[in-house]
């Protein structure tokens, strides 16, 4: 059984790598294309502020609820933030 959860765990850490490698060449263009290169360190400050301060209430709720719980809630959490983007940019 710890093999197997060390294995998926393992694999889903690589997924979320990889998308993070991929997006982020594409995230650097965008912010210098539209803001400059300067802008490019501080989009780069702000997201890992925000991921050291963002983390340990994730890893704090993560711990004191089940599995299935969280992922519910973080599957409305990002499903959520979709459709405020897609209307964001629907209004504009």
């Amino acid at each position: 059984m710890k093999l197997k959860n060390t294995i998926l765990t393992s694999f889903l850490f690589f997924l979320v790598l990889s998308s993070w490698y991929v997006l982020r060449a594409v995230r650097n263009e965008m912010a210098v294309e539209n803001y400059g290169q300067d802008f490019l360190l501080i989009l780069l400050s702000i997201t890992a502020i925000t991921m050291l301060l963002v983390n340990p209430i994730y890893s704090w709720i993560a711990s004191r609820t089940n599995y299935k719980k969280n992922y519910y809630l973080l599957l409305f959490f990002f499903n959520s933030k979709f459709i405020y983007i897609y209307l964001l940019l629907k209004i504009t």
